[in-house]
């Protein structure tokens, strides 16, 4: 971001984003997973540093993290 304010509301900025990873394809998230997969079990914690919409962070919930 170049430091100006959002002149959407986050929420609607979140959305959009969230349709264009859908609609482009992009895969980041699941990469993401996969190579952190084998290092935790179920109960671990995670630190989600929240830079982004949750996409990443929603395979390791889905888990149990």
């Amino acid at each position: 971001m170049t430091g100006q304010s959002n002149p959407h509301g986050s929420s609607e900025f979140a959305s959009e984003y969230d349709a264009q990873v859908r609609d482009y394809y992009s895969y980041g998230h699941d990469v993401l997973f996969g190579i952190c997969f084998e290092y935790v079990k179920a109960g671990d914690r995670l630190l989600d540093l929240a830079i982004g919409t949750g996409l990443a962070s929603k395979p390791f919930a889905d888990i149990g993290l």
